[in-house]
């Protein structure tokens, strides 16, 4: 039997925004789309972006060096 997992403490904006990826996804984005998103989530502490595959190469240069992580989606 297995033991449940505590959900994480939020009791802090910080808390809250280490626990939300900011997603764009959307076919038509551009590359300023993605370099805004990733400003955006690297000003709010955000813990990652979501983005499609092709957009992985520029979201890791824009958040080199953060604290943000570069999330992608497969097979939807």
């Amino acid at each position: 039997m297995s033991t449940p997992i505590d959900p994480p403490k939020i009791n802090t904006r910080m808390a809250m925004a280490r626990v939300i990826d900011h997603t764009i996804l959307k076919p038509q984005a551009t590359d300023e789309d993605i370099i805004r998103h990733c400003a955006e989530a690297q000003e709010f502490g955000l813990w990652a972006v979501c983005i499609a595959p092709c957009w992985v190469s520029l979201a890791s240069r824009c958040l080199r060096d953060t604290c943000t992580n570069v999330v992608t989606v497969i097979g939807f």
